[in-house]
Order: C-alpha cells, then structure tokens, then sequence
C-alpha cells in the first residue's frame, strides 16, 4: 500500500465515522501501523470551532470566519499530527480533511475557491490526501440516523442544511484528485468490504 494518507468525509450520518473505525480494526489485524485524526481536533482552534458550531444562531459569527476556525484548526493538525506521522512512514486515517471545510462552508454561501485560498494563504503547501473516500448519501436518510443518536447536534444536523452540504460536496470534489464518491446508503459489512478492496490496490 503506497498511499498513506486516508480521509473520510460526506456529511453528518453518512456512514463515514464507522467505515473508518472498520479500517481501523483492519489495519490493527493486518499489523499496519496508523493513527487515527479526527477534525475539528480538541486543540485551542478545535474546541471554539466546536463551541460555534454547537451554538444555535452560530454566535452572530460570519459562516466565513467560523470556517477560518476550521482552517487554524487544521494547520495545527498538519503540524503536529499528520506531517510527522506520514514522514515516518506510517498511515493516517482521517475523519474529515480540507474538504469539508470547502463543501460546508460553500453550503453557507462561501465560495469554497475563497476558502481554498485561505488554505494556502495560512498552511501554504497543503497534503493532498492519497484517497478521499466521499461518502454519498440521501439527506433524509442521514437525518433519521442522526436522530437516533444520543449526541450534541450541531448547526448543520438540520434536514436543509445535509441537503445543501451534499450538494456542495458534490460540486466541489470533482475539483480534487483521488476522490472515490461511495453509496453510504450499502450495508456496513459491504461498504468495509468495499473499501478493502480499494485499499489494497493502491
């Protein structure tokens, strides 16, 4: 397996956070050595993005600077976690990556060329991930599994807004490379499977 950067994104209830935990268990059997990332993460940046997002009018914050959260947030995470891990050769399994910020930020009426710009203005050269595994999903079906979890909802976990974050997902990954869109609506044990299979072609 050459490729050692691996996210997983598509919006709330999509399946993204199992598949890779799957992955995870995987890699442990197989002896691959990993790390998990999770963003936001439970750094400085991390924590009032997750205070502004979990707020129901957002704070009166603009969608744009919540979204420079996000980035701060994910300098960080490129510093101290991802850079070092894949520099000694292991793997990084991702639980959302640049691509959420484009999509949910242009779901917010920001363009996401605006917000990748911001990327480079403030990371500079930013990973590209080996693969990006998208995963698809009707909105309603993400809203009713949402529904059954005992969690914080944030902003975002209205039916409206999974509607629009799909379509902005959509729309902005045909701009990247190595993005594999999977139907998040398959039974968990195929999609593990599916993705496996992936894995062990690159």
């Amino acid at each position: 397996m050459t490729s050692k950067f691996i996210v997983f994104e598509g919006i709330s209830g999509s399946g993204k956070s199992v598949q890779r935990d799957l992955l995870a268990q995987w890699f442990l059997v197989q002896k691959i050595q990993f790390i998990v990332a999770d963003e936001p993460t439970q750094g400085e940046w991390g924590k009032k993005a997750i205070e502004f997002i979990t707020s129901p009018d957002l704070k009166n914050e603009t969608p744009e600077r919540i979204q420079l959260l996000f980035i701060l947030d994910r300098k960080d995470d490129i510093e101290k976690n991802i850079q070092p891990v894949l520099q000694k050769g292991k793997v990084v399994l991702a639980e959302r990556y640049f691509l959420s910020t484009l999509a949910y930020g242009e779901a917010m009426g920001v363009s996401w060329k605006r917000l990748w710009d911001l990327h480079k203005q403030l990371i500079g050269e930013v990973p590209e991930p080996g693969v990006t595994f998208l995963f698809d999903i009707e909105p309603m079906i993400a809203f009713e599994r949402l529904q059954k979890l005992n969690k914080r909802k944030d902003y975002f976990e209205t039916l409206e807004r999974l509607r629009k974050a799909r379509e902005a997902y959509l729309k902005v990954s045909k701009h990247f490379n190595n993005i594999q869109i999977i139907d998040g609506s398959l039974k968990s044990e195929d999609l593990n499977q599916q993705i496996i299979n992936y894995i062990q072609k690159l």
